[in-house]
């Protein structure tokens, strides 16, 4: 007995489905097996089952109309509702048809769902709509329509963030769809299916197209590649609820042909998105890539940026490496609220969604982001060579405000060889909120305020002059900070400059380990009100080169300084300074320098190593009086402060020393006539002279904490 008897049974047609030729093969099989016959069918087609004792595939009985849909709902937002119904559980239903009505109006069919949730958009606020659902089943006479649901959309947005769904969220709902019946919508398109190759080769760029076209009137769909290899194209067109998957990262790669000179992946109407004027067109929405590589090949194009994409609900899912491209690797934006055709609901504005990003040598940018606004990135790696501009650059534009609302890490790196652009690894020019940030032989840029929790900057002025950090936004918050400069550095650097104001660093730990002149670790440039909390400081030993120099109007600088040429450099502004330093110097080496402290400006500055000294409160009391003398006297106290002290800040006292009697009186008390850079200049006047012969006194000078 053969043990596949297809093509013996009559009737049996290959080229149709199983269901199409159980009634042929069960009449040719008669009365096999049980076993065979579950071999042969393994699953059984949905309702078929195996009886004994005849041990035939026996096919159900044709279902009539399907019941009526239950519990039908309808939750409103702003400019849109949610409508859900209890899903039957008969496997013959293939889709369910969604109707509305409003003002009276008869119900008109908005949407044929395949599962039991239906999100109706870009609807009119204050306004109260009706829906009725009902069941469809394949050749078979629908279902009856389900109770009335009725919502009355929200009058505007407020509140509604707290109930957004992110985009990957809406992605799922739109294109897994695991419990829907065998209709094409929600399944994988595989572009082999398209004509495909992935052989290096071969322009694949229509069949890859196609695929993408195809799953887009299918109301979307998830595009895959089922052949590991490099997919030759010239441009790819995403539209909305599309996503190119390539599997395990590393299995597929995008490579845009020889002489293309374009932009390689592109959104759906991008360039009348992002141009100043045009037709009203589509704003395209969740869309996106997944475990791809995608290859600019700059050694054969001249132009033309790897992703251009302008839309709502991005998404770069798993790991996504973009690489070599003649122009930017990656440029995302919004679109311009003037050029769409409809406003979009609040879940399609909020974000793009990005999880495992990397960017490598370009001739561009790494990543040009403008938007969408309030993404979420959760890691971008960026490398720069001798060619690339910015590894990150997120821009500020009057169209867009390019804020990301969470950064987990972001990371740009540059090639040693690089030594024009190196200040030009990172620019935040909107507000960003980071978890970790860190640029290595690269400089940063912050213009837009935002909180970073850590940040670290490595080989500051590898092989350049150059900032590390540059802060000139105002309100910027960064928890820890690091920063270094490179042993091959050649002097004139700086790892931090902050010009902006407001600001606050909660630990700062930077170093220098060239040994070069004219190195600063931290400059205060701002307008005032910065906030340096806990800073440590070291080896900043180059002539002329200053641990920390600032003295912006308001500002704080608390910490340790270690062996620095200079250790902090006061300049002077507005007052109201707070100088809370422990400075450790090495022979030859100063303290602190610059300005005289201004009367509202509090100073406590210690010296350890080879200059010491402080300004905690202390007391000095070195020279002594003759009490039988009734002629002024004058003295030099040395103070032992490391900077020139207020005077309200001295207190003078007239002490006898020990054993003596307190019979003198005074003409004029202890008074400081003048405070250089190392005494205090005193004079005193007795009234009368003591009746002790001998008898001996101490001015005492109490130096308080502060200038």
């Amino acid at each position: 007995m053969p043990r596949n008897p297809y093509d013996a049974a009559p009737g049996y047609d290959p080229r149709l489905s199983i269901e199409d030729n159980v009634r042929a093969i069960t009449r040719y099989l008669g009365t096999w097996q049980a076993n065979d016959l579950a071999m042969l069918y393994d699953p059984l087609p949905p309702g078929y089952e195996l009886r004994s004792p005849l041990h035939q595939l026996t096919p159900p009985t044709v279902p009539g109309a399907p019941s009526m849909p239950t519990r039908a709902t309808a939750i409103a937002g702003y400019r849109q509702v949610v409508v859900c119904w209890d899903r039957e559980p008969n496997p013959y239903i293939t889709a369910y048809e969604v109707q509305r009505s409003t003002g009276g109006a008869a119900f008109a069919t908005v949407a044929t769902a395949t599962t039991n949730c239906y999100v109706d958009d870009q609807l009119t606020p204050s306004t109260a709509y009706n829906y009725r659902v009902r069941a469809l089943l394949r050749d078979v006479t629908p279902g009856a329509w389900s109770d009335v649901a009725t919502a009355t959309t929200a009058a505007d947005d407020s509140g509604m963030l707290t109930t957004y769904r992110t985009a990957l969220d809406r992605l799922q709902e739109r294109l897994i769809n695991t419990t829907a019946g065998p209709i094409h919508a929600g399944l994988p398109f595989d572009v082999a299916d398209y004509g495909a190759t992935g052989d290096g080769v071969t322009d694949d760029t229509v069949a890859i197209q196609a695929t993408i076209d195809a799953a887009h009137a299918s109301g979307g769909g998830w595009i895959t590649f089922s052949r590991p290899g490099t997919y030759m194209a010239t441009q790819l067109v995403l539209s909305s609820d599309t996503l190119l998957d390539g599997g395990t990262f590393g299995a597929v790669t995008l490579k845009q042909i020889v002489g293309s000179n374009r932009d390689f992946i592109i959104s759906e109407n991008f360039a009348t998105l992002t141009g100043t004027s045009g037709p009203t067109v589509v704003v395209p929405h969740h869309f996106g890539l997944r475990n791809l590589i995608i290859d600019g090949n700059k050694a054969g194009n001249s132009s033309g940026r790897g992703i251009a994409w302008c839309g709502n609900g991005q998404m770069m899912l798993g790991v996504v490496a973009v690489q070599y491209c003649a122009g930017d690797n990656i440029h995302t934006e919004c679109p311009s609220s003037y050029l769409q055709a409809t406003p979009p609901t609040v879940h399609d504005m909020i974000e793009g969604f990005y999880e495992t990003v990397i960017s490598i040598c370009s001739n561009g940018r790494g990543w040009y982001f403008i938007g969408p606004s309030d993404s979420r990135i959760l890691d971008y790696i960026g490398y720069i060579d001798a060619t690339a501009d910015w590894g990150f650059y997120n821009a500020n534009t009057a169209t867009s405000s390019g804020s990301i609302d969470h950064f987990g890490c972001l990371q740009v790196y540059s090639d040693d060889a690089n030594a024009t652009t190196r200040h030009k690894g990172i620019y935040l020019g909107s507000p960003a909120y980071i978890n970790v940030l860190y640029s290595n032989a690269v400089g940063t840029t912050i213009d837009g305020g935002g909180a970073i929790n850590q940040f670290h900057v490595d080989f500051v002025g590898y092989q350049h002059h150059w900032v590390g950090l540059t802060v000139n936004a105002h309100r910027q918050f960064i928890g820890n900070l690091g920063a270094s400069i490179a042993a091959s550095a050649t002097g004139g650097d700086t790892c931090v400059t902050w010009p902006g104001s407001s600001g606050t660093c909660g630990a700062l730990y930077v170093y220098d380990t060239s040994g070069q002149a004219n190195n600063i670790g931290l400059q205060d440039l701002g307008a005032g009100i910065n906030a340096f909390l806990q800073c440590n400081v070291q080896q900043f030993t180059g002539t002329g080169s200053i641990g920390i120099k600032g003295g912006a109007t308001g500002s704080i600088y608390r910490g340790l300084m270690v062996s620095n040429a200079i250790g902090f450099e006061y300049t002077v502004a507005g007052g109201y300074v707070s100088v809370d330093l422990v400075v450790y110097t090495a022979a030859g080496q100063v303290p602190i320098a610059g300005g005289t402290p201004q009367a509202t400006d509090h100073f406590d500055v210690r010296g350890l190593g080879s200059v010491t000294g402080g300004t905690r409160t202390h007391v000095v009391a070195t020279d002594v009086v003759d009490l039988n003398l009734t002629v002024p006297q004058g003295f030099n106290i040395p103070h032992g402060c490391l900077y020139t002290p207020a005077e309200r800040n001295v207190m003078l006292n007239l002490t006898m020393t020990p054993g003596g009697i307190y019979d003198w009186t005074l003409d004029l008390p202890p008074t400081l006539l003048g405070i250089s850079s190392t005494n205090l200049g005193v004079v005193v006047k007795l009234r009368t002279a003591s009746a002790t012969v001998g008898a001996k006194g101490s001015i005492v000078a109490q130096i308080w904490m502060g200038a």
